[in-house]
């Protein structure tokens, strides 16, 4: 059984949320922006608040999030390898 069958916010919830996984996967840097601000409407027009407060929050960051599109050959930029350093030197 599909539980987000049993209500149709979940239901909503969980397409517009893979909504934005898959463009996050699939969009390219030449395309992202157009993706992202049709992204952003959907969220902000939401009929679930903590979805307008994820829209806004990607509208703030936008520009960023535009940048995380980049590439270096077939890899998306990211800050996650520096993450890691700073993550185990706090540990430590």
């Amino acid at each position: 059984m599909e539980y987000y069958n049993l209500n149709k916010d979940l239901e909503y919830a969980y397409r517009l949320k893979e909504k934005h996984r898959e463009s996050n996967l699939s969009a390219k840097f030449d395309t992202c922006e157009s993706k992202l601000v049709d992204l952003i409407n959907e969220f902000l027009n939401s009929r679930l608040e903590e979805f307008k407060v994820f829209g806004r929050l990607l509208f703030n960051w936008m520009k960023e999030i535009i940048s995380s599109f980049s590439r270096i050959g077939v890899r998306r930029l990211s800050n996650g390898a520096i993450e890691g350093v700073n993550s185990r030197i706090k540990q430590s």
